[in-house]
C-alpha cells in the first residue's frame, strides 16, 4: 500500500501499522550509532533525553493526569518496544504488547523532590526493557511529570508527540493522532533493497566522496577523556530576522544555522571546503508526523566558503534540498569513526524543546542534572529559537581542544551570524 493511500484512508493506515508491529526490525543506522556511544561510555547518561515538567499542584487533577499518562503509554508502542539479540547475534527491535509498564506515582515533599532530581537521570537497561521511563511526583507546591528516554529509542520531536498525547488525554480528547512508527521502520528496512537506496548512495558519493573536506575543529591534543564543556551564544536573531534572511538569501532557519557554522569552521581552520552533519527529521510524510520513536537521519551538508555570500547560501540550500530524498542511505555514519573522524554535528531544534504543549497545563520545564558530563561526539551545535532570538549551544570534548581554539570558533561563529543577518 502506498503512503498516499495510507494518508487518505486512516483505517488502512492503522491496519498496515498493526501488521508492522508484529515484525522484528533491525536498528536504523542512527540507532546503532547511539548504542555505540553508550557502549563507549557504559555508565554515562549522554544518550539520555531527560526532562521534567512541573505544574502547579492546585491547578492539576492528579488522578486525571495519571489516567492520561496511562492512555499515552497504551497508545504509543515506543513504551513497549524492546531491544534484544536475534539468532545471528544482531541487536534488533520489536514491539512487545505484553510487556508490563507501570507509571510510578509518588507523594513527596518539595524538599524530597529537589533531593531526588540528581538521581532521576541514570543509565538505562538496554536489552529486554522499555527505553522510556515515565513517572509522576506529587509534591506540595508542584506536580512533576518526569520523562527520561534513551536516544536510541526517541528523538526530540518525539518528546513533544508524547506530551501532546498526555495533554490531549487530560483535556478529555479520547482520539489521539495515529502512531505509525513501525510503518516507518518497515519502510526503512525495505528501502535498503530498492533502487532508490542505491541511487541515494550514488548521490552522496558523487556529491561528497570526491572532495577533501574539513569536517570538524582539528584537535589540539590526543586524549581518551571525553569530558564535555560548552559555550552558549545568544543572538538577537528572531523569527522576524530569519524571515528577512530567507527573503534575501533564500535559506531556511536550519540552513542559516548550518551556513553560519560552516563559515566559522572555514575561518578558524583555514579550509575553504567544509562539511558538517545535520539532523533530518524524516517527518515530511504526514503519515509519520505523530509517530513516537527514532525517526531522524544524519545528512552531510558541505560548502565552499568564499567571498560571495549569495553563492554560498544557494549552494547550502540546494544541497540540503537535494539530500532529503536520499535520507535512506546514512552516508555520514558509514564514513565516520566515532570520536576520531566524526563531523561537527548540527541539530536545529527550533522551538521543539520549549515544549509549548505543556503550557496548556501551566507547566514549566526543569532540567535534570546528569551524573556524568561526557560528549556524544567530538563537537555538536544545538540551535534553539526563542522569542528573544536564536541560542547557539556548542558542546565539545574539552580534553581535545585548547581554550583559545574554542574561543576563536565562538568569535568566528558570531561574525558569521552577523554577516548573514546584515547581508
Amino acid at each position: 500500500m502506498t503512503h498516499l493511500a495510507m494518508r487518505d484512508d486512516p483505517s488502512a493506515a492503522e491496519e498496515v501499522e498493526m501488521v508492522a508491529r508484529r515484525r522484528t526490525y533491525p536498528l536504523t543506522e542512527f540507532q546503532r550509532s547511539m548504542l555505540e556511544v553508550q557502549l563507549c561510555q557504559p555508565n554515562a547518561c549522554v544518550v539520555n533525553l531527560p526532562l521534567v515538567c512541573s505544574m502547579p499542584r492546585e491547578a492539576i487533577d492528579v488522578e486525571r493526569l495519571v489516567q492520561a499518562m496511562r492512555q499515552a503509554v497504551d497508545h504509543h508502542p515506543v513504551f513497549r518496544t524492546i531491544l534484544e539479540f536475534d539468532g545471528q547475534g544482531c541487536i534488533v527491535q520489536r514491539y512487545d504488547a505484553s510487556l508490563p509498564y507501570e507509571i510510578p506515582v509518588a507523594e513527596v515533599t518539595d524538599e524530597e523532590f529537589d533531593a531526588l532530581r540528581g538521581s532521576l537521570n541514570r543509565p538505562m537497561r538496554l536489552l529486554g526493557a522499555s527505553l522510556v521511563d515515565l513517572r509522576l511526583y506529587v509534591a506540595q507546591t508542584n506536580v512533576h511529570l518526569v520523562l527520561v528516554a534513551h536516544h536510541a529509542a526517541v528523538e526530540g520531536t518525539t518528546l513533544n508527540v508524547l506530551l501532546e498525547s498526555v495533554v490531549r488525554g487530560y483535556e478529555g480528547n479520547a482520539e489521539l493522532a495515529p502512531d505509525a512508527v513501525f510503518s516507518f521502520l518497515d519502510e526503512v528496512s525495505k528501502k535498503a533493497e530498492t533502487a532508490a537506496y542505491a541511487e541515494a548512495r550514488a548521490y552522496f558519493e558523487c556529491e561528497y566522496g570526491q572532495t577533501k573536506w574539513c569536517t570538524n575543529l582539528k584537535p589540539d591534543y590526543a586524549s581518551n577523556d571525553l569530558s564535555s564543556a560548552n559555550f552558549m551564544l545568544p543572538t538577537p536573531v528572531t523569527s522576524k530576522v530569519l524571515r528577512r534572511v530567507r527573503e534575501r538569501l533564500g535559506i531556511s532557519p536550519n540552513e542559516f544555522s548550518a551556513l553560519a557554522a560552516l563559515m566559522a569552521l572555514a575561518e578558524v581552520e583555514g579550509e575553504p571546503n567544509v562539511r558538517l552533519d545535520w539532523v533530518y527529521q524524516n517527518r515530511a510524510n504526514p503519515t509519520y508526523r505523530d509517530a513516537a520513536g527514532m525517526l531522524i537521519s544524519l545528512l552531510p551538508l558541505g560548502a565552499t566558503v568564499g567571498d560571495d555570500l549569495s553563492k554560498m547560501a544557494a549552494q547550502v540550500h540546494e544541497r540540503s534540498r537535494a539530500a532529503r530524498p536520499h535520507s535512506s542511505y546514512e552516508w555520514c555514519l558509514a564514513h565516520e569513526k566515532l570520536y576520531e573522524s566524526d563531523a561537527l554535528f548540527l541539530v536545529y531544534e527550533g522551538s521543539i524543546l520549549q515544549l509549548d504543549v505543556m503550557k496548556r497545563l501551566h507547566a514549566q520545564r526543569r532540567t535534570l542534572p546528569s551524573p556524568t558530563h561526557t560528549v556524544m561526539r567530538r563537537t555538536s551545535l544545538q540551535v534553539s529559537l526563542f522569542e528573544q532570538g536564536m541560542l547557539f549551544k556548542f558542546i565539545y570534548a574539552c580534553n581535545l581542544y585548547d581554550e583559545s581554539h574554542i574561543l576563536a570558533f565562538k568569535d568566528a561563529l558570531k561574525r558569521s551570524i552577523d554577516r548573514l543577518v546584515q547581508f
